[in-house]
């Protein structure tokens, strides 16, 4: 069962091998050897959150002999994990392959559409409640956007809250204030074709601002989060192509008073009347800023970033 129907639950049966023999009858069926597999999962989770505190909680003097306690931490682990972790590393270092393929021109002299890129980063017509953690890749932009209340991926804002607009923000994702459960920000996240840019995008981003300020957000269980105008921090993020249209771009950064980042492959503002902090990046730059984040993970595995 754990090798061919269940791999995940490996680790359990490795912490608690007598006990669940021991629960374990002949000719058991499957969902009868899960409820006794899962009666012991959280009793393991908890024996590796202890030999992981363990470690966090070594005294600053015996930094010497941390790399030793880890390793043995690391040795009381199940394969899967360790097997499912180098394999997750793999599938970054696969995936950001495969986005800076698709920034190329293809066979045709063309540039994909963006809405292949879109697909890479977060799906189209779907949500945090219809996709799974790892049937999304947010980590691209920011690990931090991995963590949130509710997602959704160019739907009609009317769709997903009381507004009546049909404006369908690339990618939407809220942050939900844990104690008053009002939305306490808004990451938007627009793309554009790699070859092309559109000089009103700003304006687009602002539009979507007003349009979800004071808007109760519906979740598809019927959940219903609210934003705050005067408290909801806003997040928008413009993913563009720089090479080809520096004359545009240069109007519109003096526009809206935008600032060069550090490489020049980025503008960022902030908009005091809307709490918005915006950014517009070059495709080279979220590429780049990917492999950085993610550069320890694949030097471990032997992974060069110079192959992406």
């Amino acid at each position: 069962y754990i090798d061919n129907i269940n791999p995940a639950l490996k680790f359990v049966y490795i912490e608690h091998q007598q006990e669940i023999l021991r629960d374990i009858e002949p000719n058991m069926k499957d969902d009868k050897i899960a409820d006794v597999l899962y009666k012991y999962k959280g009793s393991a989770e908890n024996r590796i959150l202890k030999k992981t505190k363990e470690v966090l909680d070594t005294n600053r003097n015996e930094v010497l002999d941390l790399k030793s306690q880890i390793e043995g931490a690391i040795k009381d682990m199940s394969e899967i994990h360790k097997n499912g972790l180098a394999g997750y590393v793999l599938y970054r270092y696969r995936l950001l392959q495969l986005l800076q393929k698709r920034l190329e021109i293809n066979d045709d002299g063309k540039y994909t559409l963006e809405s292949n890129i879109h697909d890479l980063i977060y799906p189209r017509k779907e949500t945090s409640e219809t996709l799974a953690l790892n049937d999304h890749n947010l980590w691209i932009l920011d690990d931090k956007l991995m963590l949130h209340t509710y997602a959704t991926s160019d739907l009609d804002l009317k769709k997903i809250s009381d507004s009546s607009s049909t404006d369908r923000p690339d990618v939407l994702i809220f942050k939900e204030d844990g104690i008053r459960g009002e939305v306490s920000s808004v990451t938007i996240v627009e793309f554009k074709r790699p070859d092309r840019i559109d000089t009103n995008v700003v304006d687009q981003v602002y539009g979507y601002v007003e349009e979800l300020n004071n808007r109760n957000i519906k979740t598809e269980t019927g959940r219903t989060i609210q934003t705050v105008k005067d408290g909801t921090v806003y997040y928008c993020y413009i993913i563009c192509d720089f090479k080809h249209y520096e004359s545009e771009l240069e109007k519109m950064i003096k526009k809206f008073q935008f600032k060069k980042t550090v490489g020049n492959l980025g503008y960022y503002c902030y908009n005091e009347n809307y709490n918005a902090h915006v950014e517009i990046l070059a495709y080279d730059k979220l590429v780049s800023d990917a492999k950085l984040r993610n550069y320890a993970m694949f030097n471990k595995l032997g992974l060069d970033i110079k192959d992406i």
